[in-house]
């Protein structure tokens, strides 16, 4: 498997095979969504817990 960095390099060679950038773009974008993804869940998950840490503190 390419790493991220050999697959954005792959990407702007103007010598790549055109069916490999494509391919090689897919799979950078897939990878995006997927990172994006877990920092939003990271960050709703901190919210919630703060929250909830929060509500839990005004009780007393």
């Amino acid at each position: 498997m390419l790493t991220f960095r050999k697959l954005i390099t792959s990407i702007s060679n103007p010598n790549t095979d055109e069916t490999k950038r494509k391919k090689y773009y897919n799979i950078v974008q897939e990878n995006m969504k997927n990172f994006c993804s877990i920092i939003v869940t990271n960050l709703l998950n901190t919210l919630v817990k703060s929250t909830l840490k929060f509500l839990e503190f005004q009780q007393y």
